[in-house]
């Protein structure tokens, strides 16, 4: 199960003087990386025959070291290369966080059962980071089209307020669409926009 969090990717890098922007260039040449058995896969469905050089730790400093001539290693913000001035060249794989399960302990029901209590925790978080809990005022005459617009769980819940021109509108919105909407929102007279994050959500 992804964890949407955690994301970062296996990268072939070089040193930015080496003048080496495609992998074919690397033919012949030593690669470190501390995880040999993905880097010499990589490689060979490419057809690039390379020395892969196993490396426990701080693979970004072997190009300067002469070590080798181009790394393996694993990239999140990029600061790494930046500070040993190296470039990616090819991405190897992208990755992030997952929950993985022993086969045989799903194979037993009360394990399963667990592990599926612990997968529904998750999915709680998870689907609450993609989500803003929205609340605002709309005019009555707009609240029909304003409905088809957002993009709820199911559909908007819908409250009278005190003055019969106004309804209260509670939804949820996605994080990736969220601007969109409310822009448009905006532009059809909503009021008195409130906005916060949901914890856990289940749907």
């Amino acid at each position: 199960m992804p964890l949407n969090y955690g994301h970062c990717s296996l990268k072939v890098a070089v040193p930015a003087e080496s003048g080496i922007s495609r992998i074919e260039q690397l033919a012949g040449c030593k690669v470190a990386t501390s995880y040999p058995a993905t880097t010499s896969r990589f490689f060979k469905e490419r057809n690039v025959d390379v020395n892969v050089i196993t490396i426990s730790g701080s693979v970004e400093i072997t190009p300067a070291l002469g070590v080798a001539s181009a790394i393996v290693d694993l990239v999140s913000t990029g600061s790494s290369l930046r500070l040993n001035d190296l470039v990616a060249i090819d991405n190897v794989l992208d990755s992030q966080s997952v929950v993985i399960a022993n086969r045989d302990s799903m194979a037993h029901e009360q394990k399963a059962a667990i592990v599926e209590r612990l997968l529904t925790r998750f999915r709680g978080v998870i689907a609450a980071s993609e989500y803003k809990y929205v609340m605002m005022n709309v005019p009555t005459s707009a609240l029909e089209y304003i409905s088809t617009i957002m993009p709820g769980l199911k559909s908007p819940t819908v409250l009278p307020t005190a003055d019969p021109a106004w309804m209260a509108v509670h939804t949820a919105i996605r994080e990736d669409m969220f601007w969109d909407v409310i822009e448009e929102l905006k532009t059809l007279g909503a009021q008195g926009i409130l906005v916060s994050s949901i914890e856990k959500m289940f749907v």
